[in-house]
């Protein structure tokens, strides 16, 4: 991590984020580059952004937006699903169903069996095994929550800072980053600001730093868990969504603008080892069998890759 270059100042915009201001498109698929191909790819989703490997467990966990990533209408729901890509719960939680309200669940995390979920403005937990709703945090000034990320007690959420009319995205001017401590439920902000933070997305912690990747920017950024910046690296696109460790020092990150996945080195060199696909949201890593989880927002899929 020593070779982050120090943080600029100056922030690019990219075309990436300025085709969200202006609504959420995507370019097609097949005006792009050659797609990769799944080894197993689960169907029957409805607007899939997280997937989240459950490994004590030994399931998977899909949240499905299912409608406008804004809408409080409460049919947001979580599958289970098994590595051979069974869905053994499409609704495994639903909003509407057991007394749970359930949005448009993005970004999820797990603190023992506790399965801790981003809505909107509310982060919820859940019990892991059995889908029974624990507790419920409203997060004051919020506009849109979006990934989880968790170590120990420690959990960290992204704010990505956006409002949805239906039609299109507009800035909300909310982006942040939170830490909640989950022993004593003490939720703090810890940076804020849409020029600090350019629409702050995926989110990782490794060894007591934040990483944070921006649809807003071409760039992951480093953090203390106080929120002091510590350094960036800059990738070759932006658009960037899901944000991963892969265990060295480095990541993987799915990017929009570019249709791919990037592994990040531990020294911040980018390579693509996935393209040509589409709208890839919050992407998860299954480490024992070596695949990357990758939802397909527009296309109500989850795909399982191998890793190179």
């Amino acid at each position: 991590m020593q070779q982050m270059k120090r943080v600029s100042k100056a922030m690019t915009v990219t075309a990436a984020a300025a085709a969200l201001a202006g609504g959420c498109t995507t370019t097609p698929e097949s005006s792009g580059p050659k797609a990769s191909t799944p080894s197993i790819t689960i169907t029957g989703l409805a607007t899939p952004e997280s997937v989240l490997h459950d490994v004590a467990r030994d399931v998977y966990h899909v949240s499905n937006i299912n409608g406008a990533p804004t809408a409080k209408d409460n049919n947001g729901f979580i599958s289970k699903v098994s590595p051979t890509g069974e869905v053994l719960a499409l609704k495994f939680i639903g909003g509407g169903q057991d007394g749970v309200t359930l949005h448009a669940p993005k970004g999820m995390g797990l603190v023992g069996d506790r399965l801790i979920v981003a809505d909107i403005d509310v982060i919820r937990s859940f019990d892991a095994t059995t889908g029974a709703l624990l507790d419920e945090l409203p997060v004051d000034g919020a506009t849109f929550l979006n990934d989880v990320a968790t170590s120990g007690n420690t959990v960290v959420i992204s704010d990505t800072g956006m409002n949805h009319d239906g039609a299109a995205f507009s800035p909300s001017g909310t982006d942040a980053l939170y830490v909640l401590d989950v022993s004593s439920n003490a939720l703090n902000k810890i940076v804020q600001g849409g020029e600090v933070l350019p629409r702050a997305n995926g989110v990782a912690i490794v060894d007591d730093s934040i990483f944070v990747a921006y649809f807003g920017a071409p760039r992951i950024d480093r953090f203390d868990l106080k929120g002091a910046a510590l350094g960036q690296w800059t990738l070759p696109a932006g658009g960037l969504d899901g944000l991963v460790s892969d265990g060295a020092g480095g990541f993987y990150v799915s990017s929009w603008e570019s249709q791919s996945i990037y592994a990040v080195s531990a020294t911040g060199g980018a390579k693509v080892i996935k393209e040509g696909l589409a709208a890839p949201a919050d992407i998860g890593l299954d480490a024992g069998r070596k695949v990357l989880l990758v939802p397909r927002f527009m296309d109500n899929i989850v795909e399982v890759h191998s890793l190179p």
